[in-house]
């Protein structure tokens, strides 16, 4: 009859309204479960490369240096540390002191953009006194403002800061392996594998040109 038709196409419309909100419910849910499936496979792509990017600059290090010594090779590895990892500066510094025994670190090899002239810099206020004291530091950004009384942080205009310490066998301190920029460094996965590596090579090196000084 007509009375029961209208109650089905009343009921039929009730549950094709009921049906398209589920259907944009579980669309919704659809695409942001395919959002979240293309970030995440943007970050392992991303993760992928940098990784690939770590492997080829760690081989490219050990053929660069594997065959050199003494000043070739601290030459060597401010260049690489430099162009590999994109910073504007690289040093590689032995800690000394001076005769009064305030800490010093004198640079066996520099990089500013281009080879740089060996210099010396106090070590207490700057970065380098908490690598040299402690391992392994990080400053992403501002470094300048955190150590205000490193000049030679406001002279290169540095913004960021990674150092590993170079140590000897039995863990002595010798000096550290340390790159600045002029811009933040926020990822330091792959300078650090690269320090670590540059600094235990440095190590041996270091021990040897000291062996030679005596």
């Amino acid at each position: 009859s007509p009375r029961v038709w209208t109650r089905v196409l009343l009921l039929s419309a009730a549950q094709l309204a009921v049906i398209q909100l589920l259907l944009r419910y579980v669309l919704g849910d659809m695409n942001r479960a395919l959002e979240e499936s293309r970030s995440a496979l943007r970050r392992l792509t991303a993760e992928q490369e940098r990784r690939e990017r770590t492997e080829r600059a760690l081989q490219t290090f050990s053929e660069l240096t594997g065959g050199v010594t003494g000043q070739e090779f601290f030459d060597a590895t401010v260049r690489h540390l430099a162009r590999e990892l994109g910073v504007r500066y690289a040093l590689v510094v032995e800690a000394t002191a001076r005769a009064d025994g305030a800490a010093m670190g004198s640079t066996l090899a520099a990089w500013a953009a281009g080879p740089a002239a060996a210099f010396a810099y106090p070590l207490p206020g700057s970065p380098c006194e908490n690598v040299v004291a402690g391992g392994l530091c990080h400053y992403p950004d501002r470094v300048a403002e955190l150590f205000p009384r490193d000049k030679l942080l406001v002279e290169m205009r540095a913004r960021s800061y990674a150092g590993v310490p170079i140590r000897d066998h039995v863990g002595h301190t010798l000096g550290l392996g340390a790159v600045r920029d002029d811009k933040p460094m926020p990822d330091t996965g792959s300078a650090s594998l690269l320090l670590v590596l540059a600094a235990t090579r440095a190590a041996a090196e270091l021990q040897r040109l000291r062996n030679e000084r005596e």
